[in-house]
């Protein structure tokens, strides 16, 4: 048996590969939209947010014998938790990593390490257009100092919503809705809040960072970059394909 860590358009492709191969396989998403990325494949979906002794609990009742992190590459916990219960249960762990983006030449590019450091250097900006998601509002809110700067584009879910209500930034500074965005509509978005600043992360392809960056670059504000977070990933795959096949499934 087969658990596979979703949440993402890659992890949908995995399911979707092995349901075809009639591979047993649970998936676990922590968010409706990640359950809603499987609705119409014949597998097993758990919508939970897994803890230590869950996974373990999960892993010895369903004797799984592989597990597959396709979650996002800024899913810090669950991956630190995946890694640690793997290696204590003996489970073989393999890791689906998005490939990264092509980065422009063009436009002022600011690399930072975390999502505080980024915090930081937005201070002094009064409009930022914030591309993160809604699990570090609390930080860029205490670093910028004024909520009011701040205009986040959040998936539109009623959690993350309330995310950016509770750290106090004003509804209508709050951008509610589900990529993937061009680079015309990165742009436009640009134009009409006359963006400053726009802050995101390197999340891949899928992620749309290319479109974001183009976009920032035409319209000549800089962008701040937080870069992944690095792991030691006992077996790595860039592509579903290579994935498979390490696994042997064919």
């Amino acid at each position: 048996m087969i658990l596979l860590l979703g949440g993402t358009g890659e992890a949908r492709k995995i399911a979707d590969r092995l349901e075809k191969r009639h591979v047993n396989v649970i998936i676990s998403v922590t968010t409706g939209y990640g359950a809603d990325l499987l609705v119409d494949l014949d597998v097993e979906v758990r919508q939970q947010k897994l803890e230590r002794g869950s996974l373990k609990a999960l892993i010895g009742e369903r004797d799984i014998k592989t597990v597959i992190d396709a979650t996002h590459p800024f899913a810090r916990r669950i991956t630190d938790l995946a890694l640690a219960v793997c290696r204590e249960m003996g489970v073989d762990y393999y890791r689906l990593e998005r490939p990264e983006a092509e980065r422009p030449q063009a436009g002022e590019l600011i690399s930072v390490s975390d999502f505080r450091e980024a915090a930081e250097k937005a201070e002094g900006y009064s409009r930022i257009f914030l591309t993160t998601g809604s699990g570090n509002l609390e930080k860029f809110v205490e670093a910028v100092g004024d909520p009011g700067a701040l205009y986040p584009r959040l998936l539109p879910l009623k959690k993350f919503v309330g995310r950016a209500d509770k750290a106090g930034i004003p509804p209508e500074n709050i951008i509610a809705m589900r990529g993937p965005f061009s680079r015309e509509f990165n742009r436009a978005l640009i134009e009409e809040y006359d963006f400053q600043l726009l802050i995101t992360k390197a999340s891949g392809r899928t992620g749309g960072v290319r479109e974001k960056l183009k976009a920032a670059a035409e319209k000549n504000i800089p962008v701040i970059m937080v870069e992944r977070p690095d792991f030691d990933y006992p077996q790595k795959a860039d592509s579903v394909d290579e994935l498979l096949e390490i696994l042997e499934i064919n």
